[in-house]
C-alpha cells in the first residue's frame, strides 16, 4: 500500500469520525499507531488535517475544517480549572482579559482551541479580549464594543471593515476610527488576531538613533551579550517590540520581547507580551525601566512563562 493512498484513507477516516486519535487509525485500517501518527502528521504539515491542543490519553485529536464543533465533546478531557474557564468564554462569548482573575488568564491561554485572543487598540491603549472560537469577528466586534461602551450612534457611522480568515481561527478585523470623537472617548482602531506564525524576522540595519528609548535598550543589552535582530517603535520613547537573540549553552535562541518604559508593570501588561509570544511561537520576555505590581507578581506565579528584565 503506497504513501499516497495511506494519507487518503486517514482522511477519509478522520472525515467520517474526527476529531479522532492515533489509535482509532489503526482499528479502521490496522497497521500500528507510530505510523498513523506519523501519517497524521504528515497531513498536519500539509494542511489538511488540523491538530488540537487538547488531549486524549496524551496524544493531540486531529480533525479537519468543518469538525471544529465537535472539539467540545473532549472538553472532559481538561483539568477542572481549564473547564470552568471553557464554560465561562462559552457563556460570554466575549472576555476582556482586565477583567479576568490570575487564575482565569492562565486558564485561557491553556484552552487553545477554544480562546482565540484579540489584540484591541482603542485611543492609545492595548488589551487582550479572548473570543469564543465559533462566535464570528462580526458578532466579536460587536460585544467588544458594547463593553467598551461605544455610543449605538457612532457604530452605525462606520462600518466594520473585514478581511478573510486565511486559516483556523486567524482574523485580522480592523475598524474604522469613528469620526471626530471627542478626546475624552475611547477610540476603538484595531481589533486583530495576530497571525499564528511569525512574519520571518529581516536581517536589516536598525537605526539605535531613531529613538532615545531605543538606544538605552541597545545599551542595556549590549552588556548582556544579547543582539537585536528586529525592533519596531509601537510608541516613541516608551515601548518597543523586538526580536531578541540570546545566547545559551546550544547557541543563540529567539526571544519575543516587549519593552516598557513605565513605572510599574501591570499584569495586562505580562498578558500582552505573553500572548504575542504564543503567537509568534517564540519565548517571550518583558523589558522594562520599572517595577512589577503585586496583581502581576500573582500572574507570573500561575505558570505563565516570560522572563522578566528591569534596566
Amino acid at each position: 500500500m503506497d504513501k499516497a493512498m495511506n494519507e487518503d484513507q486517514v482522511i477519509r477516516i478522520v472525515a467520517t469520525k474526527g476529531p479522532i486519535i492515533p489509535i482509532q487509525v489503526v482499528k479502521e485500517i490496522g497497521g500500528n499507531t507510530m505510523f498513523a501518527g506519523a501519517i497524521l502528521s504528515q497531513l498536519v504539515d500539509k494542511k489538511r488535517v488540523i491538530v488540537s491542543s487538547i488531549k486524549m490519553g496524551g496524544s493531540p485529536l486531529y480533525y479537519i475544517k468543518g469538525q471544529e464543533s465537535r472539539l467540545q465533546d473532549y472538553v472532559k478531557y481538561l483539568n477542572e480549572k481549564d473547564r470552568q474557564a471553557f464554560e465561562l468564554l462559552r457563556n460570554s462569548k466575549i472576555l476582556r482579559d482586565t477583567e479576568q482573575s490570575a487564575l482565569s488568564r492562565v486558564c485561557l491561554r491553556n484552552i487553545k482551541d477554544f480562546a482565540v485572543p484579540l489584540e484591541v487598540k482603542f485611543g492609545d491603549q492595548t488589551e487582550i479580549f479572548w473570543k469564543w472560537y465559533l462566535l464570528s469577528d462580526e458578532n466579536a466586534t460587536e460585544l467588544i464594543k458594547n463593553n467598551l461602551n461605544i455610543p449605538q450612534k457612532e457604530r452605525e457611522e462606520k462600518k466594520l471593515e473585514e478581511k478573510k480568515p486565511e486559516e483556523k481561527r486567524e482574523s485580522d478585523t480592523h475598524l474604522q476610527e469613528f469620526g471626530q470623537e471627542r478626546k475624552e472617548r475611547l477610540r476603538p482602531a484595531e481589533i486583530k488576531a495576530p497571525e499564528k506564525t511569525p512574519e520571518p524576522a529581516r536581517d536589516m540595519p536598525i537605526n539605535i538613533n531613531a529613538d532615545t528609548f531605543l538606544e538605552k535598550i541597545a545599551n542595556f543589552l549590549k552588556t548582556k551579550d544579547i543582539s537585536i535582530k528586529k525592533a519596531e517603535v509601537k510608541k516613541k520613547a516608551s515601548e518597543i517590540e523586538l526580536i531578541l537573540l540570546v545566547p545559551s549553552a546550544v547557541g543563540q535562541i529567539e526571544y519575543y520581547c516587549r519593552a516598557k518604559n513605565k513605572k510599574s508593570i501591570s499584569d495586562a501588561d505580562i498578558s500582552a507580551a505573553y500572548v504575542q509570544g504564543q503567537l509568534k511561537k517564540l519565548p517571550a520576555m518583558l523589558l522594562t525601566t520599572g517595577d512589577v505590581t503585586k496583581k502581576a507578581k500573582e500572574l507570573l506565579s500561575k505558570d505563565i512563562k516570560i522572563s522578566i528584565m528591569k534596566m
